[in-house]
């Protein structure tokens, strides 16, 4: 319907996104970047969820997270996995519900290793699956809102060297809003839970 709208790509090029500024982690956190690839900025106020980050869409598409032998050779190692396709789902029902769906898969990635002439390829990057379901609901003229959160990546670790990886890891939660006194006061929460295997 005109409420709703699908975007879908196929292996994208994303050559034409600005790029990051230089850092330096020197941490064990994640550095966290703001996101500029087009597919993933339109529409993504409706994944947001409450003052939470259950969702950071630059994981998909990162650089490999393993790495391979280089057997006393020259390594030649991918910079990104590669998206294979992706589907976006934004807008808002008749019944009042805003929605938001967005499924991606990346590709396995292999590193190439040249050692004295012989030719190896080691796997740096499992298929991976990534799936976010988001909804929520505005009542009485705004004062009250409620809505939930699903997220889930799966991935396809065969590879030994990529045991170190979690295969599956989901989230799920509820938050809400309550506005009163003549929207003087606002009381918001959010529950939310994670499993990872």
């Amino acid at each position: 319907t005109s409420n709703l709208t699908i975007d879908a790509t196929v292996n994208p090029d994303f050559g034409q996104v600005e790029d990051d500024p230089a850092f330096v982690n020197l941490t064990a956190f994640e550095q966290f970047l703001n996101e500029r690839r087009p597919f993933f900025v339109e529409g993504a106020d409706i994944l947001r969820f409450g003052g939470q980050r259950f969702f950071y869409s630059r994981r998909i598409g990162r650089p490999p997270q393993g790495s391979a032998n280089s057997r006393g050779g020259f390594v030649d190692q991918p910079q990104n996995a590669t998206i294979l396709g992706a589907a976006k789902l934004s807008g808002r029902t008749g019944g009042g519900w805003s929605i938001g769906l967005l499924e991606a898969a990346t590709a396995r990635e292999f590193a190439t290793v040249d050692s004295a002439g012989v030719r190896f390829h080691d796997e740096v990057e499992p298929f991976t699956n990534y799936l976010v379901a988001r909804g929520k609901r505005d009542f009485t003229g705004g004062s009250n809102q409620i809505g939930f959160i699903a997220t889930a990546v799966n991935r396809s670790v065969d590879d030994t060297r990529l045991a170190f990886l979690r295969t599956s890891a989901y989230t799920g939660g509820i938050d809400f809003g309550h506005r009163f006194s003549h929207n003087r006061y606002n009381l918001t929460g959010s529950f939310g839970f994670s499993r990872i295997s």
